[in-house]
């Protein structure tokens, strides 16, 4: 995505004096076109891995721990779970919006000013002064199309925590209707690792009781066959891999359109925008 740029600028800092040394010199051969666009792709491809990581750990890993130390510190019920991560949920969403709005007036009036240092008045004032405000326009054109943007990655992660919540709400389900009280067993992903997790919990419960057939009973409440028949469509694919979370996709699109968004203007050299974290 920065690869002429990039290209460009390399070859720029090079003098005819550095380029005869290099010529000269075997042992630093001039990269070909093809090599330079295999380094910068490979490192296209790591600052894109390296933010997607972070968005990922902010959109969900972090969400999660806020509310599991919540949850660990007594400060809400199992049942509270949901309400609290749309609580953290719905403070970030505010806060990406309200980074989208400061974001189109820092941009806006940056490069408005640096239309106006740049285009200044000559011998010929009125084509400088057209060319100024074309330039402005363009400015305009540029945070209107940012500010479109903007708006759909919000709307992206609004999508993407509704679509995490009802997986989580659908698989809540499926442990509730077949393997209700076991927690550990819920984690597993083989029957006999939640069969295991099941005679465990039992045997435990059962050791003091005085009720008949305690542990034949407290084993039957939960079907490990069922419960994992039930959660399987929810985090895996028709062809076995596992399902992305929802904030992945969103992630991805956001790296693009902030990329997308920081590209110089040509019309007024300007970068659009200067990207700020989400």
């Amino acid at each position: 995505m920065f690869r002429i740029q990039r290209s460009v600028a390399l070859l720029a800092t090079l003098s005819q004096q550095n380029l005869a040394v290099l010529i000269r010199n075997t042992a630093t051969p001039i990269p070909t076109a093809a090599e330079i666009e295999k380094k910068y792709n490979e490192t296209d491809a790591s600052i894109e891995g390296l933010f997607e990581t972070g968005c990922m750990m902010y959109h969900k890993q972090d969400i999660t721990m806020q509310v599991q130390t919540q949850l660990g510190k007594g400060n809400i019920t199992s049942a509270e779970v949901p309400s609290a991560t749309r609580a953290i949920e719905n403070t970030r969403i505010s806060a990406m919006q309200s980074s989208c709005g400061k974001l189109e007036i820092y941009s806006m009036m940056s490069c408005r000013q640096h239309c106006v240092d740049v285009y200044t008045s000559s011998k010929d004032g009125v084509a400088i002064r057209e060319t100024k405000e074309a330039c402005i326009q363009s400015c305009q054109d540029n945070v209107d199309q940012f500010k479109d943007s903007c708006a759909v990655e919000v709307s992206h992660l609004k999508t993407a925590y509704a679509q995490r919540a009802k997986t989580n709400s659908d698989t809540d389900a499926c442990y509730e209707a077949h393997c209700r009280g076991f927690p550990a067993a819920q984690a597993a992903r083989t029957e006999a690792t939640v069969n295991g997790n099941v005679t465990s919990a039992c045997t435990s419960r059962c050791t003091n009781s005085t009720v008949a057939n305690c542990k034949k009973t407290c084993e039957g409440s939960c079907d490990a066959t069922k419960m994992l028949a039930c959660v399987k469509p929810l985090e895996t694919n028709a062809d076995g891999s596992v399902k992305e979370d929802p904030a992945a996709g969103f992630c991805k699109s956001l790296f693009k359109m902030i990329v997308g968004s920081s590209q110089f203007d040509h019309e007024t050299l300007f970068k659009n925008l200067m990207p700020i974290a989400f």
